[in-house]
């Protein structure tokens, strides 16, 4: 009962005056009573019956919950005075310049000291509410408070981000915690503070305080925080002396004042307050009262008023002996009882200590710090931790919020959808740009995504993708940290499916992916039978299926990091470069961010990085470049605040000594910092538990210029082991796995690992992770500078050979890589004996090949490299196999790298001194690829047809239609001879020469292709016989896919089809996955013209996938492009069209394949026009007559796509002129391809409707005659696939009909075409098909039906997305008919009585009799 009336009571408090109102004020003394009392009720379960009143007070003023508003309403207090301090100032200074001789204007509320301040100060809470579930009356804590508005703000500090929940004013969301673990759940009413004033007094009649009394209202306002902070204690020297009441000046005056004072005893602080008196008395210029007048008496009286003022009339003497034990004993934080005493100690002027406050605007600033940053400025020092364990410098950014601001906003621009962005920190070392990384790598992790990181290293470069296998191998732990849960499961399933067969690929870079596809040895394990047309881009594919199926399995956006790029290997900048492109193409939704960090001081205008920024800004992927530098005196400053956990103003003398020493590199000032303290000059007393030191001799002490220098000599500084097992380390450069210790410790036998551990002591170095790292690269740059230059290579060579020591067939790639590249450093100049040579070039020739199966062959090639240096002179004839390999293996790696003049000199050197035709194929092999990728056609052809002449199989001289129709009956009656199983079945090729044969026609198909279109047939013929005569080999495939082809483009439709997917078969028993990308993109094309095209046509995406996986970009391309033609002809959305055709260009140009652009560039310009926007910036500008001209004197195979595009929309926007011209131009072009594409139908079907619709407008026989060939060849593919040609069919007859004027015939064709397309899916025929109809019978005056026909078209077109194309419909039709006709649903046919769709006269496909 007694409970519930002081709850009553408490709520009538807080409700006084409050009745419809929102905001209510109490007093200061109010608000204490009522927090303390809230707090008391809602612990109250604990038994406070056994503590004194002062441990009752130190639970509840030392809580959470009462210290975080408690502060700020001091912040707020302090504000308040220090801004009516700035006006009056800034009104004195004003009446100073301009002396008008008018009175100052009012200055707001200046306080003065009292120490009765604290009566006159209310607080305004927001609003006071019972919440649901709460008894009326009740103080219990609210379930959800209302924010405060009196949150502190200051321009120069800004809170802590990321602030763990360890904070000494963090609120649990389960509770606040107070001392002593007392528990206070929810928020309070209390805690809801609005406003905080100090009223004057009840007398005041705009007098304000004197503004000199700087150290009276810092006294003042410290006895009011005395108050606040302890529940509403007075001190106890107060409540002694009973001084309450004011006094008058002159009795201040006589009391305090003794000119000579005869007790030599007394207190200094006592003879303090007496001589500020006579300094205030005698020291007046600065005063000026606000009645002051002009003239000598108003000045005197001005002064003497201003005397009566100087000294406090309400501070009785002795007062500034208040003690802050009290305050301690309530447990309060040690920073904020410095903070009172310091207050308090003000009043003694000259005769304060160091520490007390000079300035009210220093209070609140350091109020703000203890609001902002309790964990440095208000929690309590472990004094006794420090003292054992020494300064701790924990990471920070150094200043940096601006910085890091900027870095959060690139990354989050960049897994959203609206951009692609990645980031560089660069700067000079030891500025903290790792330091930078890691803060947003935690905040990062924290909102759930996935941080990935690497580190390049100096002395690792020959080492494949260390720095990017680092972080995904990073991930692969991390994911099975908590075993092989469900997560695992799905990222396992989906790796299998994105990297299929090619996954060991893979494993080879990124090894603990082996243990995510543990349950598919034989995939992990996969072994080389075949060679890639790419490794590089097949590795660069692999990992940007990786880091989609990571991305995609969690749904949480990817970030790589990846550390000193200035390190970076030319295979892991292509890797960034692709999974950058990859995820910044439209058709991709990867949430991929990178972010990396370089020394741009030591990086060339032309450096790698800087190239490959420059190359993917050309496709809209913008980089955030930051620059850091040494950090300027004001920041210095704060840092040496937050560590030290002392005001700034302490710590400005310390920061400005250590600024000068290290010209503000935030390592060196760190380490400088730390060794201060070691050696004594900066420690932690224990007796005013703060951090202290001496600035005379920190001042004096000698510091090395740069921090390089600093740390040599603090190693120089250690035990003579471990100066040497850090110079043993830093030859492997910044960190080294302990793995690799223990091997040096065994091949060495010396204990490195107990020296690295007291390194470790010494903060030289860190163990994690099973690794050794070096605290800071300096450090390890510091520690290989120990050694002479001279030196370093016998020492690399040592370490080398002594890892070479055990079975390297025996090692992991790590071990091989690392030993290897230590003794390239060393270098031919280190070998000691001649019989060494051949083991070291043999050791080369290992990590060579290990890079080669890394994809890695920029690395490969400087092992092959190095070891043909350490062969010495007829190694030829002394080494002849060793020398062939490193040989064949270098110039192989320069065609990868596209290094062409180490491969012609390598290639000479080879043919020169290979022994065996045999041995030379190789290299030959090589030189025609790299005359292929450098578009040299004609040459790589010339050559290739040289070298199957000396391999006995060349190809004919005549290539006459004759001779091909020959060479196929010739084979068409080999292959009869067999029936389809026994060709994939058929015995296997073991002539090693003629597999060769069939490698180098396989290679020559493309180029013959685009450059001897007359020697195709012949290549792809020569094949089936070689395979028909000496068996089956992977490239037979490729030789079947081809012939189907030329049978179907011969007009064979039933045996080409059959051949095609014989080759295909074959391809999936024997084939090579290299040609995988051609065989299917080869046999789709036929397939297209048996089968339904809709779903025939995704097999191009397969063949995409498949090219992709071997790095066959060519064919990649290919299988993409002719997917995304073959969607625009069989009426699939436009706008889908359209942003597949943009991903592909995206694709194209990335890999500067400008033949290609060339053929889609056309037909993006019709999508844009089709769907009306051709100016939105999507289809890239290019210059038509330009590229019309250059096609028709390179290429008249291109010029005949890009020509038929012109046509095409023309006809489609009944541009009448333009078409007939460019149908003269199109029929004009010699066309002559071995391949027949789907769009090929496409041509023939429009170039026929073009035809008919001419000859209507001209008359000219020669167009009607083009019409009826086109006819010819529908209804021969109609045979083939009713599916695919009837329809385009029909509507071609229904054309002859109507320039022969057989309207009834032409009717039933018009309507037969509607109903195919509309029962086949081609929307887009069905609206081209409408529409004529209606141009048909419009010209028959029947009108009703036109414009049925013409809505239906309209209707179409809009279903299509060809927008544009539908508002000329309608446009059309209004303007014909007068009026726009309703739109007729799908199945209203404009159909008599008399017409049917004559469904049994429709050709029939035939079935081919070996399907």
């Amino acid at each position: 009962m007694q409970k519930m009336q002081k709850n009553a009571e408490l709520t009538t408090i807080l409700q006084r005056s409050s009745s419809g109102k929102r905001k209510q004020s109490i007093s200061m003394k109010e608000w204490m009573k009522t927090a303390i009392e809230s707090i008391r009720l809602s612990n109250s379960s604990c038994h406070f019956s056994n503590h004194s009143d002062d441990e009752k007070g130190s639970f509840f003023v030392s809580s959470v919950a009462y210290l975080k508003p408690a502060l700020k309403i001091a912040h707020s207090l302090a504000d308040q005075v220090c801004k009516a301090e700035e006006y009056a100032s800034a009104q004195i200074k004003n009446h100073r310049i301009n002396h008008t001789g008018s009175k100052i204007p009012q200055p707001p509320f200046l306080p003065e000291a009292s120490i009765t301040l604290s009566d006159r100060i209310t607080v305004s809470l927001s609003r006071v509410f019972t919440p649901r579930g709460v008894e009326r009356g009740s103080l219990r804590p609210q379930s959800s408070g209302i924010k405060l508005s009196s949150e502190p703000s200051n321009s120069q500090i800004k809170p802590k981000l990321g602030a763990g929940k360890d904070s000494i004013l963090e609120e649990e969301e389960d509770g606040i915690h107070g001392s002593e673990g007392m528990k206070v759940e929810g928020k309070f009413p209390f805690q809801n503070v609005e406003l905080v004033e100090l009223l004057p007094p009840d007398d005041f009649e705009g007098k304000n305080g004197d503004l000199r009394e700087h150290s009276g209202r810092i006294y003042s306002l410290g006895l009011v925080f005395y108050e606040l902070f302890s529940g509403g204690r007075r001190p106890p020297e107060l409540v002694s002396n009973q001084c309450y009441e004011n006094i008058s000046k002159q009795d201040a005056i006589v009391e305090n004042y003794d000119p000579l004072p005869a007790n030599f005893s007394c207190n200094p602080i006592e003879l303090g307050s007496a001589l500020s008196i006579i300094r205030d008395l005698e020291n007046d210029d600065d005063v000026l009262s606000a009645e002051a007048k002009n003239g000598s008496d108003s000045l005197r009286n001005a002064r003497k008023k201003t005397r009566t003022c100087s000294n406090m009339t309400t501070v009785p003497r002795n007062m500034s002996k208040v003690s802050v034990e009290p305050l301690r004993m309530l447990k309060l934080p040690s920073p904020l009882c410095e903070l009172i005493g310091n207050m308090i100690e003000s009043i003694n002027g000259d005769f304060s200590g160091d520490c007390a406050y000079n300035d009210m605007s220093d209070v609140r600033n350091d109020l703000l710090l203890m609001l902002v940053k309790p964990d440095q400025h208000l929690r309590n020092l472990d004094v006794e931790k420090l003292s054992i364990t020494g300064l701790q410098i924990n990471e920070t950014v150094f200043g940096r919020e601006g910085e890091f601001e900027r870095l959060q906003q690139s990354y989050h621009r960049a897994i959203s959808d609206s951009c692609s962005e990645f980031a560089i920190i660069s700067g000079p070392s030891g500025t903290g740009k790792s330091v930078l990384a890691s803060r947003l790598g935690r905040d990062i992790i924290s909102n759930g995504g996935i941080f990935l990181s690497g580190k390049f290293d100096q002395l690792k470069q020959s080492k494949p993708f260390s720095a990017v296998a680092d972080a995904f191998n990073e991930y692969c732990d991390v994911i099975l940290s908590n075993g092989r849960c469900n997560r695992v499961s799905l990222v396992e399933s989906r790796l299998r499916v994105a990297l299929g067969q090619e996954a060991h690929h893979l494993v080879k870079v990124i090894p603990n992916l082996r243990n995510i596809l543990i349950n598919d040895e034989a995939t992990i394990c996969g072994h080389d039978e075949y060679e890639c047309v790419d490794p590089r881009k097949r590795l660069e594919y692999l990992m940007c299926q990786f880091v989609a199926v990571i991305s995609t399995s969690s749904s949480a956006p990817i970030t790589l990091f990846l550390d000193d790029l200035q390190w970076a290997d030319e295979a892991s900048i292509e890797v960034i470069k692709r999974l950058l492109l990859t995820s910044g193409a439209s058709h991709q939704s990867i949430s991929f961010f990178f972010l990396g960090c370089c020394r741009d001081d030591e990086m060339t205008g032309d450096h790698q990085i800087w190239n490959m920024i420059s190359s993917v800004k050309h496709f809209s992927i913008t980089p955030t470049i930051i620059e850091l530098t040494c950090m300027n005196q004001d920041t210095m400053n704060t840092l040496v605040s937050d560590v030290l956990c002392l005001p700034p103003r302490l710590t400005r003398s310390l920061s400005d000594i250590l600024y000068h020493k290290t010209k503000g590199n935030p390592l060196f000032f760190c380490q400088l910092m730390i060794s201060l303290n070691r050696e004594g000059l900066l420690s932690v007393s224990l007796s005013r538990r703060r951090w202290e030191w001496d600035e005379e001799k920190i001042q004096s002490r000698k510091i090395p210029e740069n921090v390089a220098v600093f740390f040599s000599k603090t190693i120089k500084e250690l035990p003579k082991d471990v100066q040497i097992a850090l110079r043993v380390m830093s030859c492997f450069g910044a960190c080294s796995k302990i793995s690799l210790i223990e091997t040096l410790e065994q091949v060495l036998n010396s204990p490195l690992a107990r020296y690295l551990d007291l390194a470790v002591s010494e903060g030289l170095l860190t163990k994690s992770d099973g690794r050794y790292h070096f605290a800071h690269d300096r450090v390890q740059e510091a520690a290989y500078e120990m050694m002479k230059p001279e030196g370093r290579c016998l020492y690399h060579f040592q370490y080398g050979l002594a890892l070479c020591s055990t079975n390297i067939f025996d090692m992991n790639n790590d071990i091989i890589f690392t030993a290897v590249n230590q003794i390239n450093r060393g270098g031919p100049a280190a070998v000691s004996k001649p019989s060494q040579s051949s083991t070291l070039a043999n050791l080369n020739l290992t990590a060579g090949k290990r890079a080669v199966g890394m994809s890695d062959f920029r690395s490969a090639f400087v092992f092959f490299d190095n070891g043909i240096n350490f062969l010495r002179k007829n190694h030829w004839k002394e080494h002849y196999d060793l020398s062939l390999q490193l040989f064949d293996g270098a110039a192989k790696c320069s065609f990868f790298i596209g290094d062409n003049l180490n491969l012609n000199l390598l290639t000479e050197q080879i043919l020169t001194y290979a022994k065996t035709f045999d041995d030379k194929l190789n290299v030959m092999y090589i030189t025609v690829s790299a005359l292929s990728y450098a578009s040299r056609l004609p040459e790589s052809i010339e050559k290739g047809m040289v070298i199957l002449s000396k391999l006995g199989e060349p190809l004919p001289e005549s290539t006459s239609d004759d001779n091909i129709d020959s060479c196929i009956e010739q084979t068409l009656f080999m292959l009869n001879q067999y029936r389809d199983r026994d060709l994939t079945e058929y015995k296997r090729m073991t002539d090693s020469l003629k597999i060769k044969a069939m490698k180098f026609l396989a290679r020559l198909e493309t180029p013959c292709g685009m450059a001897r279109p007359d020697l195709q047939p012949f290549v792809a013929i020569k094949k089936v016989h070689l395979s028909l005569t000496h068996g089956m080999c992977p490239y037979s495939s490729v030789g079947f896919a081809h012939f189907g082809a030329l049978l179907a483009r011969r007009g064979n439709l039933s045996d080409g089809y059959n051949y095609s997917k014989i080759g295909k078969n074959l391809l999936r028993i024997i084939g090579s996955k290299e040609v995988a990308g051609e065989v299917i993109c080869v046999s789709t094309h036929v397939f297209c013209f048996v089968e339904p095209v809709q779903s025939t046509n995704e097999f191009y995406l397969e063949g995409h996938k498949a090219a992709m996986a071997v790095g066959d970009m060519i064919n990649a391309m290919l299988n993409i492009i002719i997917h995304n033609v073959n969607c625009f002809w069989i009426g699939s959305s436009l706008p889908t069209v359209r942003k597949d055709f943009e991903s592909t260009q995206f694709l194209l140009e990335q890999q500067n394949h400008e033949t290609f652009l060339s053929q889609i560039l056309p037909i993006m310009r019709n999508l844009s026009r089709l769907i009306g926007t051709s100016n939105d910036g999507n289809t890239p500008p290019y210059d038509e007559t330009a590229m019309e001209h250059s096609l028709l004197s390179k290429n008249p195979f291109q010029a005949t796509t890009f020509i038929f595009q012109k046509l095409y929309i023309s006809f489609i926007f009944r541009e009448y002129d333009q078409m007939k011209y460019l149908a003269e131009q199109y029929f004009q072009l010699p066309f002559r391809s071995w391949t027949l594409l789907f769009s090929t139908s496409a041509r023939v079907f429009i170039s026929g409707l073009v035809s008919f619709w001419i000859y209507r407008q001209t008359g000219e026989i020669i167009w009607v005659e083009r019409g009826r060939n086109a006819k010819k060849m529908l209804s021969h593919w109609a045979e083939s696939s009713e599916w695919n040609f009837s329809n385009k069919f029909y509507l071609l007859e229904a054309e002859e009909y109507w320039c022969n004027d057989d309207r009834e015939n032409a009717k039933a064709s018009y309507n037969k075409a509607i109903y195919y397309a509309k029962e086949h899916k081609f929307v887009n025929e069905e609206a081209l098909t409408c529409e004529l109809a209606g141009y048909f019978h419009l010209s028959l005056g029947d009108r009703n039906n036109a414009v049925n026909y013409f809505t239906q078209a309209h209707e179409s077109y809009h279903q299509w997305g060809a927008f544009a194309k539908t508002s000329k419909v309608y446009e059309f039709v209004q303007s014909e008919f007068g009026f726009v006709q309703r739109v007729l649903t799908p199945n209203s046919l404009p159909l008599s009585q008399n017409d049917h769709l004559d469904v049994d006269n429709v050709p029939r496909k035939r079935v081919s009799s070996n399907q």
